[in-house]
Formats: structure tokens, C-alpha cells, sequence
């Protein structure tokens, strides 16, 4: 049974907390991980080496983290889509946010078209040559690491920061107007991920049945 650790329940709570609530601010393509026949990382390699009962507790507390966000992400989508002037506001901080990219010599624009398009290749090209595939796979690899350097690097800017915290302050408010209790699920699930963390830990350094 494999465990799959998503890369948003590795992130800190703040980090967690701003991505779930701005959302990514440009839908960056996933290249498709069995293109390169590895699986998903370092994390799953270990899971077989655990007991069926260690690997469900794994999978249940990841099930709780998921749940919860995605409840939260109903409730962010229902808010933005009652209220065009978020939805300006986020159109505006992309806007932002590119246009200090492209200041740092980075084509957003052009990065996420090219990114796509290898997705589009890897995914609707079974018969794709191996060696061609794994070519595919690093270019798209070194475009996401690049692109993600550069968003990372211009989301310290002063000028970005507070459109962002603006943004994300109106977004929170308008999701409390749907549904009061979401700030407590995003504290549940800020506990789940750190509990989900916790047995990731127990597990993987303590082998078999963990530390319990």
C-alpha cells in the first residue's frame, strides 16, 4: 500500500494557511510523475517496509488533512465566486506578480504555455519514446524550479505583499460570510497536517510500528 505525501501537507502552517487561502496564483501544469517511472519520492519508497495497520493509520490521517481542505477549498470558491471584486483583486495580483517576473528577465507567460504543452506531450503520447520522454520530463522539471524561483523571489516584494495580504484578508472575510465556522476548519486542519507530520516521522524513523 502506497502512501502519497502531497507537497501541501509538507508545507509550515503559515505557508500552508496563504496557499490554500490566495490559492497559486498561476495553475502551474503537474507533469505526470509515472512519466519517469519513479512513483513519488523518497516517502513511498519506505512505506513498504511498514505494516498494513502503520500504512492505514498513514492514509486515514492524510484522508483528514485532505477533507479538510477540500471543504475549505469549496467554501474559498463559493466566496469568489460571489464577489467580482475579489475575483478583480486576484486578476490583479496575477497581474502584479507577472509583471514583477518579467522585471527579473522571467516570461511567465511563455513558461506555463511551454509547460502545459509538455504535460500535453507526456500525457497524450504513450508510444513517446523513452529517452524522449525523460528529456520532456527534465525540461519541465528545470522550467516549474525556474518559474517557482522567480514567483518566490518577487512575492518578497513590498508592493506584492500587501496586495496579497489586502487580497487575502477580503478573501477570508468573504469566506466567513459562506460558511462562520471556516476558520475553525482551517485550525483543524492545521492539527490534522501536524498530527499527519507527526506519524510521517514516527514511522519512517522508527521503522516498523514506528514509536508508538
Amino acid at each position: 500500500m502506497a502512501i502519497r505525501i502531497s507537497a501541501f501537507a509538507r508545507q509550515t502552517p503559515r505557508a500552508a494557511l496563504t496557499l490554500l487561502l490566495a490559492g497559486s496564483l498561476f495553475a502551474m501544469p503537474a507533469a505526470n510523475a509515472q512519466s519517469q517511472g519513479g512513483g513519488s519520492g523518497g516517502a513511498m519508497g519506505g512505506a513498504s517496509s511498514m505494516s498494513k495497520e502503520d500504512q492505514q493509520e498513514l492514509k486515514q490521517a492524510q484522508q483528514k488533512v485532505r477533507d479538510l481542505r477540500q471543504q475549505i477549498g469549496q467554501i474559498q470558491q463559493k466566496a469568489m465566486k460571489n464577489n467580482p471584486d475579489l475575483q478583480k483583486k486576484q486578476e490583479d495580483l496575477k497581474g502584479l506578480v507577472k509583471e514583477k517576473m518579467k522585471s527579473k528577465g522571467q516570461n511567465p507567460d511563455e513558461d506555463l504555455s511551454r509547460m502545459k504543452e509538455i504535460r500535453k506531450k507526456l500525457s497524450g503520447n504513450k508510444d513517446l519514446p523513452k529517452g524522449e520522454r525523460q528529456k520532456l520530463m527534465q525540461e519541465f522539471q528545470k522550467t516549474a524550479q525556474s518559474f517557482q524561483q522567480a514567483q518566490k523571489s518577487v512575492m518578497k516584494d513590498p508592493e506584492v505583499q500587501e496586495a496579497r495580504d489586502e487580497f487575502r484578508s477580503d478573501l477570508m472575510a468573504a469566506m466567513k460570510e459562506e460558511n462562520p465556522k471556516v476558520e475553525q476548519m482551517i485550525k483543524d486542519m492545521e492539527q490534522a497536517r501536524k498530527e499527519f507530520q507527526q506519524l510521517m516521522q514516527e514511522r519512517f524513523s522508527g521503522g516498523k510500528g514506528g514509536g508508538k
